[in-house]
């Protein structure tokens, strides 16, 4: 059938590459503590959940960025959020402790950005509305506490904070995070045409394609109450109003359609014509560009379909051309020059700061 099962809907975070520190006896003693033997009655999430927090009331230095310090209770606020997520994927308690070792490295080294990217922001003479901190700290009460600050309150004690230290770290996070946008702004410019010309030469087989279509679909079947014929007529039909101008296909599609291509107008997008139905792909290929093909009838286990196709562009096997691809190489070097300078400057301010790890 053409395409007419539910597009599926994945979400992929980028993967955020963490710095692992040497191995340090702080974080030996005060976050890794596990006990040499564990109850037999705990089950498996509170043996895991009694791992991370056993030296809980145990605190520490772990970082010193120009007279800034990270604590343990700092790494700790940074990470319980991701907890939930680490206990549900680790398999037994010392995968669990590795990942959590990870994790606790990772946190450490973004507090420690952040806290260069702030006197980065404070020694540029810049300065932060007062006014706009204690704005964000009530979009927070509301969003994440109902606008209950009681419940706010409640939370900082159990996480061993307090609103004037919580406002500190608002502060502190929002410059960072101005700063970085100033890291990001300045490396962004336009990408030279000679530049993106020389990357898809050297890049030239992974812009090697397969025969593909982009087209979009009405696929309409019998109801209830309908007959084949009744479903066959209706599609003829569509067809002539659509050549005589009388409507257009994409609004055919969200009134007639019965497929999950129906709300967007029947919109496929680009598919190769291998991951098509063999009873589709020649009407596709003999009509052409902007056309609408014949009534395609399609018998099925389920009944006969009735499917018209709108055909967008059509591209044969080769090499797909630089017009094509020009944007999404662009934004590739785009993207990756905005990494190499944010390195750069992140480099430089850890040269230019002291910092010092326990």
């Amino acid at each position: 059938l053409p395409q007419t099962e539910a597009r599926s809907r994945r979400f992929s975070p980028e993967k955020t590459t963490m710095t692992t520190f040497p191995p340090k006896a702080l974080f030996a003693a005060a976050l890794l503590a596990v006990p040499a033997a564990l109850p037999a009655q705990e089950n498996r999430e509170e043996q895991m959940l009694r791992a991370v927090f056993a030296d809980r009331a145990r605190d520490g230095i772990l970082a010193n960025i120009n007279g800034e310090i990270i604590t343990v209770s700092d790494m700790r606020r940074e990470t319980q959020r991701y907890i939930p997520e680490i206990r549900r994927s680790s398999g037994t308690l010392e995968e669990f402790r590795e990942k959590y070792a990870q994790l606790t490295s990772g946190a450490v080294q973004s507090l420690a950005d952040t806290h260069l990217l702030a006197s980065a922001f404070d020694d540029s003479g810049a300065v932060m509305d007062e006014n706009f901190i204690d704005q964000r700290i009530n979009d927070i009460i509301e969003q994440d506490f109902g606008g209950d600050r009681a419940r706010y309150l409640q939370w900082l004690r159990r996480t061993g904070s307090n609103p004037l230290a919580d406002r500190r770290r608002m502060l502190e996070r929002i410059k960072a995070s101005s700063w970085d946008e100033h890291i990001v702004k300045s490396a962004l410019g336009d990408v030279s045409p000679e530049k993106v010309r020389k990357e898809y030469e050297a890049r030239i087989d992974e812009f090697r394609s397969d025969a593909a279509v982009e087209y979009a679909q009405i696929v309409m079947f019998a109801g209830a109450s309908e007959t084949d014929r009744d479903v066959a007529e209706l599609a003829a039909r569509l067809r002539r109003e659509i050549a005589e101008g009388k409507t257009d296909f994409e609004s055919a599609a969200k009134a007639h359609s019965r497929d999950d291509y129906r709300a967007g107008g029947g919109y496929v997008g680009w598919k190769p014509l291998a991951d098509l139905s063999e009873q589709i792909v020649p009407a596709l290929r003999e009509t052409e560009d902007g056309g609408v093909s014949e009534v395609v009838e399609l018998d099925t286990p389920n009944g006969k379909f009735y499917v018209l196709l709108k055909r967008i562009a059509f591209r044969e096997a080769g090499v797909i051309p630089l017009k094509d691809v020009r944007e999404q190489i662009e934004n590739r070097l785009r993207s990756e020059h905005v990494r190499r300078v944010r390195e750069e400057k992140m480099a430089e301010l850890r040269d230019e700061y002291h910092i010092r790890y326990y």
